[in-house]
């Protein structure tokens, strides 16, 4: 007999999960968690699952859009109503909960040279330590003096 990866290991709950919920459709989680033996969060987790959406299922990345954009529908709700309408388990929404999508960068000004822009460099310098800053801004001032474009202090 040919064993196959998906055979060896612990079965998965998921099934076992999935036929209590056919067989008792208004059970509660703490009810099969407590017919099936297993973990409250073993329930959260396959609660939802259904076979036939199985490759719809969500991944990290949709997950935390989904938090987000619950959160957006919902700004005054809290984790809990979250975790009830997203499906999704407490440490999950919890995870997401403060998750923001990166923004997209849009292409700007090409900066050629600090030379033609010195107010950036007197937020550089002012980054700096005190004794950096002061030999830095010294050869910048001689640099800028020459250009004709001394920073305001």
């Amino acid at each position: 007999m040919e064993e196959t990866f998906e055979s060896r290991g612990r079965k998965s709950c998921k099934d076992k999960v999935y036929r209590w919920r056919q067989e008792h459709p208004e059970g509660t989680r703490h009810e099969a968690c407590e017919a099936l033996g297993v973990t409250y969060q073993t329930i959260c987790r396959w609660w939802d699952w259904d076979p036939e959406n199985a490759a719809t299922a969500m991944t990290s990345g949709n997950k935390a859009q989904a938090v987000y954009d619950w959160r957006q529908a919902n700004p005054d709700s809290h984790m809990e109503d979250a975790i009830c309408a997203l499906g999704l388990t407490p440490a999950t929404v919890f995870k997401y909960w403060d998750w923001q999508p990166k923004p997209k960068v849009v292409a700007g000004p090409k900066v050629t040279s600090l030379v033609t822009y010195p107010e950036s460099w007197a937020l550089a310098i002012d980054a700096l330590g005190e004794k950096r800053a002061t030999f830095i801004r010294e050869a910048l001032r001689e640099r800028l003096d020459t250009l004709g474009a001394l920073p305001q202090e």
